[in-house]
């Protein structure tokens, strides 16, 4: 029961964790010890040679970030069952 309420808010918080991980890289790069995660990847790739796989791996992780926000979107708008209109 609790967790339909909750869904909406924990969608939107998974997005938002991961679009602004990318954002946080300089923390990622000194607490990540020997693990290579997607922002040092990309940092490691442009600071020594500039590669398409680079600007694929960015276009595709904007267009994932784009389109789970516009699911949330619609959900949003038009996932009210009740009909209750919230002020759009």
């Amino acid at each position: 029961m609790t967790l339909p309420a909750i869904m909406p808010g924990l969608l939107g918080g998974a997005v938002f964790a991961f679009v602004t991980s990318f954002d946080e890289f300089i923390v990622t790069y000194f607490l990540a010890s020997r693990q290579t995660t997607i922002p040092i990847q990309i940092f490691g790739s442009l600071s020594y040679q500039i590669e398409p796989s680079i600007a694929a791996m960015s276009g595709y992780t904007m267009l994932v970030t784009a389109a789970l926000s516009a699911v949330l979107v619609i959900k949003g708008h038009f996932g009210d069952k009740n009909g209750v209109s919230h002020g759009h």
